[in-house]
């Protein structure tokens, strides 16, 4: 077992988090250390929540490059940023949408002056279709952040063995 925290996260520096956009660099980052250390032949990524995404997001990077990934645990992993930031909004608020739209389209705005990129940068549910490696979908019923929908949309999504 190899863990880590992802740049700006737990005990790693770094003052942003990208909600997996440029975490999947990390994952590559490790994925290359473990390699080189001769110590493994194969790999599974196991990541929840932002950790799902950003091992989503690397391996539709690295599908034509990197063989030694054998599987991936997708422990709640949301489908779309932008549908993550809406159900939060109307949850833990009484904001009409259109104002949730507004403070949407302001977060994007920030997103891409201090981090390069955008909201919708993160569409888990394209990303599925672009490499094939075995999944395991998890989610909890009872999660109120990343409802389970977003592992049922991205299970029907996925070609991949499932």
């Amino acid at each position: 077992v190899f863990s880590f925290d992802f740049t700006g996260c737990g005990l790693s520096d770094g003052n942003w988090v990208t909600l997996g956009y440029k975490e999947k660099f990390d994952i590559e980052s490790v994925i290359e250390y473990l390699i080189k250390t001769n110590r493994v032949d194969k790999i599974a990524l196991w990541g929840r929540s932002m950790g799902s995404v950003s091992a989503i997001l690397y391996c539709e990077l690295m599908e034509k490059f990197n063989q030694s990934i054998n599987c991936l645990i997708l422990d709640s992993p949301f489908s779309l940023l932008k549908l993550l930031i809406k159900e939060i909004a109307s949850d833990y608020s009484i904001i009409p949408k259109f104002v949730v739209d507004k403070f949407l389209n302001i977060i994007d705005e920030k997103l891409q002056e201090k981090a390069n990129f955008s909201v919708d940068s993160i569409n888990c549910l394209e990303s599925m279709k672009n490499f094939k490696i075995p999944c395991m979908f998890l989610s909890g019923k009872n999660d109120n952040f990343v409802r389970p929908h977003h592992s049922n949309l991205l299970y029907a999504e996925y070609l991949g063995s499932k």
